[in-house]
């Protein structure tokens, strides 16, 4: 039985956390030569740690907040994609240990933000499996059904991937998802321009987000709104101003 699909996903709440240099972690999962979190800061900010399950398009989502960290003073972005722990349990893993890193260095009123990004494709079991650990951790976990490509195809498009025929091996999806891309938005949708039509692209998933019996994002529909909206006050006039 599935949830009809609908666009009510209330806002995350982040906290302002604090600032340092952009970093940017792929695999590994200790702390980076020279990085230390500092006790206090000047302004208010925010630590993203965005571990995930795709090393490249979900990376390339991120550079530009990372490669112009003056224009986004507020917000701070740890990537960690480890090519030995792509699964929903390796994802985990790495996220429990990172937590107790930084532990020691957090702030309650400003406590770090914790995103596991991962696609459904094969790992639907894995993923129900570590639901209720992650949310117990305090970890948001963000699911694209099947695949990343849904949530970039709704930076461009407005509609439920219209014209795509659905393969009847379900495993086959991602894959002709991601050819398919090319023809339905001419020239692909590039993911280090993405973030860009991040408002537009938060709205039109909304329109088609919908999850199962399991809490699992229907085909085509996506979570990553609730991370979109979470960083969307700390990058919007950073954004605007790389578009000038």
């Amino acid at each position: 039985m599935y949830i009809k699909r609908s666009a009510s996903i209330e806002p995350l709440k982040v906290e302002l956390g604090r600032t340092d240099s952009e970093q940017q972690i792929v695999g590994q999962i200790s702390s980076p030569a020279g990085y230390k979190k500092k006790p206090s800061f000047d302004t208010p900010n925010s630590l993203f740690i965005i571990i995930s399950g795709g090393e490249r398009r979900e990376r390339d989502y991120f550079k530009v907040i990372q490669n112009h960290g003056n224009l986004f003073p507020l917000i701070k972005i740890v990537f960690i994609a480890d090519p030995s722990k792509l699964d929903p349990k390796g994802l985990l893993e790495i996220a429990k240990e990172r937590q107790e890193y930084y532990s020691t260095s957090e702030s309650e009123e400003n406590p770090d933000a914790y995103y596991l990004v991962s696609d459904v494709d094969h790992f639907y079991n894995d993923l129900i499996r570590i639901k209720k650990e992650s949310a117990n951790k305090g970890f948001n976990l963000i699911i694209s059904n099947p695949c990343f490509e849904v949530w970039l195809y709704y930076s461009k498009r407005d509609d439920l991937f219209e014209g795509f025929i659905v393969p009847d091996d379900f495993l086959k999806i991602s894959r002709r998802i991601k050819q398919w891309l090319n023809t339905a938005i001419p020239g692909g949708v590039n993911p280090t321009k993405a973030i860009f039509d991040i408002e537009s692209n938060i709205t039109n998933a909304k329109k088609y987000y919908g999850i199962d019996e399991n809490g699992i994002p229907l085909l085509f529909a996506t979570n990553m709104i609730e991370l979109a909206e979470a960083i969307l006050p700390f990058v919007k006039n950073g954004l605007a101003q790389l578009q000038q």
